[in-house]
C-alpha cells in the first residue's frame, strides 16, 4: 500500500464519491513505493501577479521516477462540439491536469533553487466510466483511465513517467532525496535538528557490519593473500583492524604497516583501547626503527624526498638481510599509496607461510602516477567493498560524481547535513561564518572539526595570520587543548575522519586540487562538509557543482 500523506482518509461527508472510488483504488493497488498526495492545494500566480488558490486530486510520488498529477472527474462525461462536458458543464480535464503539472514542476523548481531531476506526467481518470467503446480527441490518447482500468494505474503510471523528458539542464544532476520532495509537499515546522543531535542519533547506524564486510573477513580466513578494493568509507582500515585482532587471537604476529603517520597512530590507539598488542607504524617509521636509524640522523634528513625513495627502503633491506623478521600475517593499509619496491620489502617481514593483505583505493592515489600492487605474487584477484560506511548520505552522493565506482549507502544510512559550497566573500570571512555556525548553531565540540587544505598554513590564503574572526587554526595539532581548530593538508590527514570538514582554498587551477585531490579531502567528512573556493577561482568541474546540495 502506498504512503498517503495526510495519512487520514478522505472525508466523506466532503469529497465526491468519483475521488473516494479513486482513493480506495490507489490504496489496493499501488506498492509501497508510492506516496499519495489526495487534494493537494497550492497557490498560483498569474501575469498580472494575482494569486488563485489552486487543488490537485491526488498527486503521485514515487523516488527516483517522479510525480504524476492524476485528476479525477465523476458522472457523465462526454465529448461534443470540440467541448469537454461533466453532466452538462463545461470541463477541461486534459487542460487543467497539464496546467497543474507544470504548476508543481514550477513550485519544486523554485523551493530548490534549480530545475528539479524528476520526471512529470499527467492523466485524468473518469471513475464512472468503462473503458470499452470511449472515443476521445487526441489531447487524450493514452491520459484516460476509467473505472476497470484503475487497476493497471501502476504499470500506466510507470509508462507515463519513464516517456516524459526530464526538464531542461538536470540529466547531470541527481534526483533529490525523497525527504526533501515530501517536506516541501507537506512541510512540517519544526527546527532543524542540530549536527551535535545528529552526530549523536545517527552513531550507532555506522557502527554496524556490513554484509560484505563479514564476506571479506571470512575470505580474509581463507585466501593467505589477498588485496581488498573499496572507496574511501567501506570500512577497509576497520576491516585490516578486524584481520590482525583474529591473527592476534590465535596466538599469531601480525603487523599493520600504513603510509601516513597519523592514521597510524589511530589504529594503534583504538587496538590498544581494546587491550591489543599489535604493532602498527607508519612505513618509513618502521624503516627507521627496523633498520636501528638514530632518531637525530633520520630529523636531519626528513624533508628530503630522496630519504623515502632511496636510501630508507635499502636500507631496510640490508637490515633485513642480517637480521630476518617473522610476522605471521602483514596487512598493508592504504595500499594505493605504496611503491612496488616499499612492498617488496613488506612483504619480506612474512614468516614461512605467512599472510600478506592489502587494503588500497585507486580513486585516492594522489601520491603516485600510478599503482603497483604485486598481483603477479598474490595469487587471487582482488575482492571488492562498495558499502560506505562512513559518510552520511547527502555526502555519498557528493562523493558519487568523483569516484569511477558506485558507492552504495547502507540502508540505515543518515541524511546528514550535506555539502555546502561558498564563493561569495573573501575567505577569511567565509571560514569565520561557517566556524561560527558550526559552534553557536550546531553546538558541536571544536575537536569534531578540522580545516583541511592542499598546502601548509602558512602557505593558504590566511598566510602567516591563522586568525579567523575569534578562531585560531593549529596546524598539524596533536591537541586543541585550548580550543583550538586543527589543520592538515587533506594528503596528511588522509585514511582519518571527522564529523565537520572544511575544506579551505578550493580551486581548480591548482594541480592539487584535482579529482583524486578532491574525492580524498571531501570524503573525510562525516556528517557535513564545507568547500570554500576563492571568489576569482574557477567554478569547481560541472558535476561537483551539479552534486551539491
Amino acid at each position: 500500500m502506498p504512503t498517503f500523506i495526510p495519512p487520514a482518509p478522505l472525508d466523506d461527508t466532503q469529497r465526491p464519491e468519483s475521488e473516494k472510488f479513486v482513493y480506495e483504488s490507489l490504496k489496493g493497488h499501488l506498492d509501497s513505493s508510492w506516496y499519495v498526495f489526495p487534494n493537494f492545494h497550492y497557490l498560483f500566480q498569474d501575469n498580472q501577479k494575482r494569486l488563485w488558490d489552486k487543488e490537485v486530486d491526488f498527486l503521485l510520488y514515487r523516488p527516483g521516477m517522479g510525480i504524476l498529477i492524476l485528476e479525477v472527474k465523476g458522472g457523465l462525461i462526454s465529448y461534443r462540439d470540440s467541448t469537454w462536458f461533466q453532466e452538462d458543464r463545461a470541463i477541461q480535464p486534459i487542460s487543467q491536469a497539464r496546467l497543474n503539472k507544470y504548476a508543481i514542476m514550477d513550485l519544486l523548481e523554485k523551493k530548490f533553487g534549480h530545475p528539479v531531476h524528476l520526471r512529470f506526467a499527467h492523466c485524468v481518470c473518469f471513475p464512472s466510466l468503462q473503458a470499452e467503446g470511449q472515443v476521445w480527441p487526441p489531447e487524450a490518447d493514452g491520459l484516460v483511465l476509467y473505472r476497470d482500468t484503475l487497476k493497471f494505474l501502476p504499470r500506466i503510471a510507470e509508462d507515463l513517467l519513464s516517456r516524459a523528458p526530464l526538464p531542461p539542464d538536470v540529466e547531470r544532476m541527481p534526483p533529490p532525496l525523497p525527504e526533501e520532495v515530501i517536506q516541501i509537499l507537506s512541510p512540517r515546522n519544526q527546527p532543524a535538528p542540530r549536527l551535535c543531535d545528529m552526530i549523536l542519533d545517527d552513531g550507532p547506524r555506522f557502527c554496524k557490519l556490513t554484509d560484505e564486510q563479514d564476506a571479506i573477513l571470512k575470505a580474509l580466513q581463507e585466501f593467505p593473500r589477498l588485496q581488498v578494493e573499496g572507496p574511501a568509507g567501506t570500512g577497509k582500515t576497520y576491516l585490516a583492524m578486524r584481520k590482525a585482532e583474529r591473527v592476534y587471537d590465535e596466538g599469531g604476529t601480525p603487523i599493520i604497516l600504513c603510509y601516513n603517520q597519523m592514521i597510524a597512530h589511530k589504529i594503534q590507539k583504538r587496538l590498544r583501547d581494546e587491550r591489543y598488542n599489535i604493532q602498527v607504524y607508519a612505513f618509513f617509521d618502521f624503516c627507521v626503527k627496523a633498520a636501528n636509524i638514530p632518531r637525530q640522523e633520520y630529523e636531519k634528513y626528513k624533508d628530503n624526498p630522496l630519504l623515502y625513495s632511496k636510501v630508507l627502503i635499502p636500507m631496510l633491506n640490508q637490515s633485513l638481510d642480517k637480521n630476518p623478521l617473522a610476522y605471521d600475517c602483514v596487512i598493508i593499509d592504504e595500499g594505493q599509496d605504496f611503491s612496488r619496491p616499499m612492498l617488496d620489502a613488506a612483504q619480506r617481514l612474512l614468516s614461512p607461510g605467512g599472510h600478506f593483505y592489502i587494503f588500497y583505493d585507486p580513486g585516492q592515489n594522489i601520491f603516485r602516477n600510478q599503482m603497483l600492487l604485486p598481483l603477479d605474487t598474490m595469487g587471487t584477484p582482488p575482492v571488492y567493498l562498495t558499502r560506505n560506511c562512513r559518510n552520511t548520505l547527502k555526502i555519498i552522493q557528493a562523493l558519487q560524481a568523483y569516484h569511477r565506482t558506485d558507492m552504495t549507502p547502507m540502508p540505515q544510512t543518515p541524511t546528514g547535513k550535506g555539502v555546502t559550497l561558498r564563493q561569495d566573500g573573501e575567505m577569511r570571512n567565509m571560514l569565520e561564518q561557517e566556524l561560527e555556525t558550526l559552534f553557536a548553531k550546531d553546538q558541536i565540540s571544536h575537536t569534531q572539526v578540522v580545516v583541511l587544505g592542499a598546502h601548509s598554513l602558512s602557505h593558504t590564503s590566511l598566510g602567516d595570520n591563522p586568525h579567523a574572526g575569534r578562531f585560531t587554526l593549529m596546524e598539524n595539532a596533536k591537541s586543541t587543548a585550548n580550543g583550538e581548530i586543527a589543520y592538515y593538508t587533506y594528503m596528511k590527514f588522509k585514511g582519518c575522519e571527522a564529523n565537520a570538514v572544511i575544506l579551505l582554498d578550493v580551486d581548480p587551477d591548482d594541480p592539487r586540487w584535482n579529482v583524486a585531490g578532491l574525492y580524498t579531502a571531501m570524503s573525510r567528512a562525516i556528517h557535513k562538509l564545507i568547500i570554500l573556493q576563492p571568489p576569482d577561482a574557477k567554478p569547481l568541474p560541472p558535476p561537483q557543482t551539479t552534486m551539491i546540495l
